[in-house]
Order: C-alpha cells, then structure tokens, then sequence
C-alpha cells in the first residue's frame, strides 16, 4: 500500500482519538498540542494556532508548542511573530 495513503488512513484514525481526548482533558496543554499538530498536518492553521495559544497559555514554558506555534505563524506569513514565538 502507499506510504502517503497509509499516512492518511492513520491521522483519520488518529483525529478521532486525539479530539476525544481534548474533549475529556480540555485543560491539558499536551492533548491540546496533539490536535493542534492534528490541525498542522490537515492543513487546518487557524485552528492549530487556536489551540497551541492555549496550551501555552496553561503551560507558557511548553517548548514544543512554542516551536509549533512558530511553524503556523512562518507558514500564515508572520514571520516577525514567529521569531518572537
């Protein structure tokens, strides 16, 4: 089977596992970065951006979501924000 349809099948599997999961822990940054990173991959910005503010909002100093949040802004064309970021 191709990679990229394997690749595919397995974040439409993922999606529904990683929603469910911020649905039962909306306070958790983790969870919130998992469907923000979700969103990345769907090509889905606004949303992932959504998400990575508010898991850095409960845990400022989550540097994964930190470098996420900076793709987002490269890829929506904010770079200074992204730099800051």
């Amino acid at each position: 089977m191709d990679t990229p349809l394997l690749n595919l099948i397995a974040l439409a599997l993922a999606s529904g596992v990683l929603e469910e999961t911020a649905r039962l822990f909306p306070d958790d940054p983790g969870a919130l970065y998992f469907v923000a990173l979700k969103d990345l991959l769907s090509r889905r910005n606004a949303p992932a951006r959504e998400r990575l503010e508010a898991a850095l909002r409960r845990d400022p100093s989550f540097a994964a979501a930190h470098t996420l949040l900076a793709l987002v802004l490269a890829r929506t064309g904010k770079t200074a924000e992204a730099e800051a970021s």
